[in-house]
């Protein structure tokens, strides 16, 4: 297991958050990692120059978070935000990495060995331990005119990705929402913030982790949709949100929000508030919450 020390070992299922989707899990026998991302490339650079993974800062990242060893790797998406270290976290950890195809091809173009890499097949569970993980298929964030042109949405990464590269070059393949059921519980992380309409439908948690990066780039009625979409099925007692902060900002740094990401949260914890909703904040920096409800 990771290496935590006693008096910060969690209880039942505890998860841990280190920026963006990026989120440590763990029942103590079992340490699960969701879309590492630590090296968080410049915003001057991001989109001008090649990109490649730092390994002193994936090292730094992984030494402040107590991670030595992991179970299983698991990613929403092959966006280089979260999964641009992905190669170099799973050899560090031992860890084998749960995705998609393009997912696999981002192993692949890091030399991760086939052994430590699984396709992920949503009609299956992924038995880690004691957990139960979904891959529930779903969609991207929809980006502006710009960033569609940039990114073109729905792409595959096709044959191993070797950076260093564009960012433009880690296409989404398929996005995942993910749900598990474990002994003490069950919880829910979604990394994008789109929705397939009734895709949801049968999920249920006592905790959802919700991405919310990138929501600013629309209106509060797709907030509002997105939500009902989301939370609206699985029916969580508390919510946290997740890619709530700048990942392009470096992990030295105090964190900051991503854009204008605060006033999609203040909208919708007033409307949380007024309609009697769940319990809600923003999942706080590198501290254990309970993610089964049992606090």
């Amino acid at each position: 297991m990771a290496n935590i020390t006693e008096d910060k070992k969690p209880a039942k299922v505890k998860a841990r958050f280190l920026g963006t989707n990026s989120l440590v899990i763990t029942d103590g026998p079992t340490t699960i990692l969701v879309d590492p991302y630590f090296t968080r490339v410049d915003a001057s650079t991001v989109f001008l120059k090649k990109i490649q993974p730092d390994p002193d800062r994936i090292k730094k990242a992984l030494d402040d978070a107590e991670l030595d060893q992991a179970d299983a790797i698991l990613i929403t998406h092959a966006h280089f935000d979260h999964v641009l270290d992905l190669a170099h976290v799973a050899r560090a950890t031992g860890a084998t990495v749960y995705g998609c195809e393009s997912v696999a091809n981002v192993c692949r173009g890091g030399d991760l060995p086939e052994s430590q890499i699984s396709v992920v097949n949503p009609k299956e569970p992924v038995v880690v331990g004691d957990f139960s993980i979904q891959f529930i298929p779903g969609i991207h964030l929809a980006f502006p005119w710009l960033l569609r042109l940039l990114l073109r949405p729905g792409r595959k990464i096709t044959s191993p990705l070797r950076p260093p590269a564009r960012s433009s070059a880690w296409a989404e393949g398929q996005v995942h929402a993910l749900h598990f059921t474990h002994p003490s519980g069950t919880f829910f992380n979604q990394g994008s913030a789109n929705w397939v309409e009734g895709s949801l439908k049968g999920y249920n948690a006592d905790v959802a982790l919700l991405g919310v990066g990138g929501l600013d780039l629309h209106k509060a009625d797709y907030w509002d949709t997105w939500y009902k979409e989301t939370a609206g099925y699985v029916n969580p007692k508390k919510i946290y949100w997740t890619h709530w902060d700048d990942f392009c900002q470096s992990l030295d740094e105090k964190p900051r929000y991503l854009r204008h990401v605060d006033d999609v949260l203040a909208h919708l914890t007033y409307k949380l508030k007024n309609a009697g909703g769940p319990p809600e904040e923003k999942m706080p920096w590198l501290e254990w919450i309970d993610v089964t409800g049992n606090e």
